[in-house]
C-alpha cells in the first residue's frame, strides 16, 4: 500500500486499536516482510506521544531450525530475560500490537513435531502471566494483518495479484473511507448492541445445527457476550482484533456435546489442518480426524490436559464483508470473521462476570472458564447453520437462521 494509506492504517491501529496514551510504551510484533509497516507504526506512535516503542521480529523459520537442529537437551531452555521482559511490560502497562504472520505458510510441515510441541509449550509458559493480563483485558492489545506479495500468492496463486489483495483489504478495513473512524464507531455499536441483546437473554446453552452436524455448547451462568471494543480497567476502549465481525463468549468448558465439521483450513503450530471433524463428550474432544495435519493436531490436543476443551464460542453473520468477498485468506484473523467458530484452549476471563475475583487458574476453572496454554479458532459456520439459544427453563430463542442473525 502507498505511504498515505500506510499512515492512515497506522493511525487507526494506534487510536482505535490500542487507544495509545501519551507516555505509554508499545511493543510491535511483526514478520520480516511487514517490518516496513511496523516502522510506520513506530514513527506514528512517537508522534502521538509514546514513551518507547519496541519492534520484535517473529518467524516460523527460527522455530523450524531450532526444532530440527538443536540438541535435545537444549530444547526446553528458556532464557531468564524472557520472564523479566514480560514482567516489566506488565508493570509498566505496555500496549501490544501484533502483525499476524501472512508471509510464511506451512514452514513447519517438515519440522520435528515433538520438538515443535515443546517449543510452543515453553513459549506459552513464558508468556502465561502476560497472556492472562491480555485475555482479561487488563492491558490494551490488537492483532492486525498487512497485505504483502506472499499472502497474495497464497490467496490468488500469484504475487502479481497483490493489487487485488490490497483492494480487498482496504474495503474490509474500510481504509477506502474518508472518515474511517466514523465507520468503525458505527460498526462497533452494531456489535455492542448485539451483545446487549444476547446478554439480556441469560442463555444456558446454544445448539448449532446444519444438514450434517449438531453441536450443543453449554454456557456459564456468568457468561458475558463481547464484541467490537473491549474495556480496560480505567474504562478506556480498545479493539483486540481488526477486522472484527464476531460476538463471542466463554462457554462452560465441561458442557460441549456432539459433532461438528471445521469448514476452513486452520494453521496449527505452523502446519495447515484440513477437513477437521471433532466429536465432543462432556466438554472434551473424544475423537477427531482430518485429511491433513493429523500428527500436529494430535500434538496440539495433548499440549496440556485442557487443550481438548473449548474456551470460546463466537457468532459471525454470513453477510460479513470478509465472507462476501468469497476469498479464503489463509489467516485466522480474517477467516474467523467470515464464519461462526469455536476455540480449543484457553477461555477469556473477561467474558465472565466478576472476573476480577478470578485470581488463579483454579478460580477460573471453577467458574467454568477453561485454562490452557493454547487458544486456536476453528471455523464451523456454514450457509445453512442455525443457532438456537435455550434459557435454563427450556425456552428456545432462534439466534441465527441459515447463517444470518435473526435478532
Amino acid at each position: 500500500m502507498d505511504k498515505l494509506l500506510n499512515e492512515k492504517y497506522a493511525q487507526l491501529i494506534l487510536n482505535r486499536g490500542i487507544n495509545l496514551q501519551k507516555g505509554q510504551c508499545v511493543r510491535i510484533m511483526t514478520t520480516v516482510d511487514s517490518y516496513h509497516f511496523a516502522l510506520t507504526i513506530l514513527e506514528k506512535a512517537y508522534s502521538l506521544g509514546a514513551k518507547f516503542v519496541k519492534i520484535e521480529v517473529a518467524s516460523d523459520y527460527t522455530t523450524l531450525h531450532r526444532a530440527n537442529n538443536s540438541q535435545k537437551e537444549f530444547i526446553d531452555y528458556i532464557p531468564d530475560y524472557e520472564y523479566a521482559n514480560n514482567n516489566m511490560m506488565i508493570a509498566e502497562n505496555w500496549a501490544f500490537i501484533s502483525i499476524t504472520n501472512t508471509d510464511e505458510f506451512d514452514v513447519l510441515n517438515n519440522a520435528n513435531t515433538e520438538n515443535v510441541q515443546s517449543l510452543m509449550r515453553n513459549a506459552q509458559i513464558t508468556r502465561k502471566k502476560l497472556r492472562d493480563k491480555l485475555m482479561s483485558d487488563k492491558q490494551s492489545w490488537i492483532v492486525v494483518a498487512y497485505p504483502g506479495p506472499k499472502w497474495a500468492e497464497r490467496i490468488y496463486g500469484s504475487s502479481n495479484e497483490l493489487h487485488k489483495l490490497e483492494d480487498a483489504f482496504k474495503k474490509i478495513m474500510r481504509l477506502d473511507k474518508d472518515d474511517v473512524d466514523s465507520y468503525w464507531n458505527a460498526h462497533s455499536n452494531t456489535l455492542i448492541n448485539r451483545c446487549h441483546y444476547l446478554n439480556d437473554l441469560h442463555l444456558d446453552k446454544l445448539i448449532f445445527k446444519n444438514k450434517l452436524d449438531e453441536l450443543e455448547i453449554g454456557l456459564n451462568t456468568t457468561s458475558i457476550w463481547h464484541g467490537g471494543p473491549a474495556k480496560l480497567p480505567d474504562g478506556r476502549l480498545f479493539m483486540p482484533n481488526m477486522p472484527t465481525e464476531e460476538v463471542f463468549t466463554t462457554p462452560d468448558f465441561t458442557r460441549t456435546n456432539g459433532r461438528i465439521s471445521v469448514v476452513k483450513p486452520v494453521d496449527v503450530f505452523g502446519t495447515t489442518i484440513k477437513d477437521l471433524k471433532l466429536e465432543f463428550r462432556n466438554g472434551e474432544v473424544i475423537n477427531f480426524n482430518c485429511s491433513k495435519g493429523m500428527d500436529m493436531m494430535e500434538k496440539y490436543l495433548s499440549i496440556d490436559k485442557q487443550a481438548k476443551f473449548l474456551g470460546e464460542v463466537a457468532l459471525v453473520d454470513k453477510n460479513s464483508p470478509i465472507n462476501t468477498s468469497s476469498l479464503f485468506f489463509n489467516s485466522i484473523l480474517f477467516d474467523e470473521n467470515a464464519s461462526s467458530h469455536i476455540a480449543l484452549g484457553a477461555g477469556y476471563p473477561s467474558c465472565i462476570k466478576n472476573n476480577q475475583n478470578l485470581l488463579s487458574d483454579d478460580d477460573r476453572l471453577a467458574a467454568g472458564c477453561n485454562v490452557s496454554s493454547v487458544h486456536t479458532d476453528f471455523m464451523i459456520g456454514t450457509e445453512d447453520t442455525c443457532v438456537t439459544g435455550f434459557t435454563s427453563d427450556g425456552k428456545a430463542i432462534q439466534i441465527m437462521k441459515d447463517g444470518s442473525f435473526v435478532i
